[in-house]
């Protein structure tokens, strides 16, 4: 059952990739240090967006999350392109960067999802990583065919 939990939650972790999660207008520790140790920030603080709550992360996350689940599943499929010498896919220097950040990805979906509990902000902080990878590949995709060379090392 434990084993089941973990990976259920590993999962979870791994597609839980939305941005803004935990900006809150209201954090009341945070209110009281700033009063105690700041005083001078307090009003500033509380006239922010954030803490009216007019912060919002809809739109960032309506390109953000399917952009960062595509790229997470491209990531095998340019392993595999750039280990694949005879695919005539020009993508031979990606093989390690991209093997990198699946097992980054991997391990911190493991970490913070089994080990405590899936949070959007966990993975959200590293899926960047996938998008960029993905956007390498794309651009040593392009270059032959734009007549440049795509040197990434």
């Amino acid at each position: 059952m434990q084993i089941e939990t973990a990976a259920v939650a590993t999962w979870r972790q791994l597609i839980d990739v939305h941005t803004g999660e935990g900006v809150l207008p209201t954090i009341w520790h945070t209110y009281g240090i700033i009063g105690r140790y700041a005083p001078q920030l307090a009003r500033p603080m509380l006239a922010a967006r954030q803490q009216q709550g007019e912060f919002h992360f809809t739109v960032i996350n309506d390109v953000q999350y399917p952009v960062a689940l595509l790229s997470m599943a491209l990531l095998p499929l340019i392993l595999l392109a750039s280990r694949r010498k005879n695919l005539g896919v020009a993508l031979g220097e990606l093989d390690e960067l991209t093997a990198t950040v699946i097992l980054a990805l991997l391990a911190n979906a493991f970490v913070c999802g089994a080990l405590s509990n899936p949070h959007d902000r966990y993975s959200a902080r590293m899926v960047w990583l996938a998008s960029f990878v993905v956007l390498l590949a794309l651009i040593r995709l392009a270059a032959p065919r734009l007549g440049k060379t795509a040197d990434l090392a």
